[in-house]
């Protein structure tokens, strides 16, 4: 209602429990299945809302585990993985619906979850594309830069992330998805700030320069973390419209009399 449009409080079946989620209505086969950034909450997509709406899209904006309203799933984000499978549940959810395919969008851990889903999922079958801002593509990167930033010895970083894979089965490998581009298949429009405290763009670069033949690439000067609309709306907004009208299935063919 913020933004001016119509939408439906639905809940979507997780491995957890219900996620409650945001479903706009639109008369495209393809959905988009929205993930917020670790503690930004479902408000984070309503700068792109409207344009998805604009162009005819469904769109599911969800709730994850540890999320207020969803599922308690140990107090505790996992940077994208085990998160992945409540996006799985989201895509499905939109399959069954009626989606031909869809396309994910994703903000920082939320594009790690996306980024997880196309490696582990049966369902990722489904996904024409994705959207990622500001997307946490190397966790184990950013911890070492803020143990350098800190002067925290590397031996004391290494331990700490020891730990956390002992701990609570962080896999830094898995979750750094610059090691991983061979595995992505699907068409990517990807915005980043070149001064993201959080997520370093860096990591964003490499990850462009590996695909170049799948990644449309905009890198924003002056815009800090999730940023990108905020410093520059209208090419944030052409470049996204664009990448729908380009990736979208469109409209189902009717289907025969009879059948």
């Amino acid at each position: 209602s913020a933004v001016g449009l119509e939408f439906e409080n639905v809940i979507v079946e997780g491995p957890l429990g219900n996620q409650p989620a945001w479903l706009t209505p639109g008369e495209d086969d393809t959905w988009v299945i929205l993930v917020h950034d670790r503690d930004a909450f479902r408000r984070e997509a309503l700068r792109a809302l409207p344009v998805l709406a604009a162009g005819g899209f469904p769109t599911l904006t969800i709730t994850y585990r540890n999320d207020p309203g969803a599922p308690e799933g140990g107090g505790r984000y996992g940077l994208g993985n085990p998160e992945w499978r409540d996006v799985e549940a989201a895509v499905a959810y939109a399959v069954e619906a009626g989606a031909a395919d869809v396309v994910i969008y994703g903000w920082g851990m939320g594009a790690g979850a996306a980024a997880m889903f196309l490696h582990g999922s049966a369902e990722a079958r489904a996904v024409a594309g994705l959207v990622l801002d500001a997307p946490l593509f190397d966790p184990g990167a950013v911890v070492d830069a803020d143990g350098r930033a800190h002067n925290v010895p590397g031996l004391i970083v290494g331990w700490a992330k020891g730990l956390a894979t002992l701990r609570w089965g962080v896999d830094w490998g898995a979750l750094n998805q610059v090691a991983r581009t061979e595995d992505f298949e699907v068409p990517i429009l990807l915005f980043h700030g070149d001064v993201d405290a959080v997520a370093p763009v860096s990591v964003s670069d490499r990850f462009a320069a590996a695909l170049p033949d799948l990644v449309r690439y905009e890198r924003v000067s002056g815009a800090g973390h999730g940023a990108c609309w905020n410093a520059d709306p209208a090419r944030y907004e052409a470049a996204l419209a664009a990448f729908m009208e380009e990736v979208a299935a469109g409209p189902a063919p009717a289907p025969a009399p009879g059948t």
